[in-house]
């Protein structure tokens, strides 16, 4: 696919429309953007710099070799709630002309469409959760990444 100014303008646009017009429960958090490596705690956990770059934002001591205690252990963060010492990592963005782009922030929603058959709480302290896929961990993969 090519990228010009005009999808690069208009995606997040019609992405951040399609969210603000959910009308379920749901919940969000925003964290600015702290670092960038060649790091991935979940497919290349313990390989610095063996990975993609990733832009890295939320929990400031995130690298190759974060764990769920590590994170707990080294809390700060660039959240907006200062209790939130989770990460959030994102593959970085490159331009075609190889310029690559630095983001102001993130935003990260919770929410479901079931919005007459589930009620929001908030998640209790010490949930654990993980993203992305890689069957090489398989069951050791939530002690990996820290929610709450």
């Amino acid at each position: 696919m090519k990228l010009n100014a005009f999808t690069l303008t208009l995606a997040p646009l019609l992405v951040a429309g399609a969210f603000s017009a959910h009308a379920g429960p749901q919940a969000h958090v925003v964290c600015a953007y702290h670092h960038t490596l060649g790091d991935d705690a979940i497919m290349m956990f313990g390989k610095p710099n063996q990975a993609m770059w990733h832009d890295f934002f939320g929990n400031t001591h995130t690298d190759a070799v974060s764990t769920y205690q590590t994170l707990r252990d080294q809390p700060e963060t660039t959240c907006d709630n200062k209790a939130d010492g989770s990460a959030y990592w994102v593959p970085s963005m490159k331009l075609p002309d190889g310029q690559v782009v630095t983001p102001a922030y993130q935003k990260t929603y919770y929410q479901t469409h079931q919005s007459g058959t589930v009620s929001a709480a908030p998640v209790p302290g010490g949930s654990r959760t993980a993203g992305g896929r890689s069957p090489r961990f398989g069951a050791q993969l939530a002690h990996h990444l820290f929610v709450r």
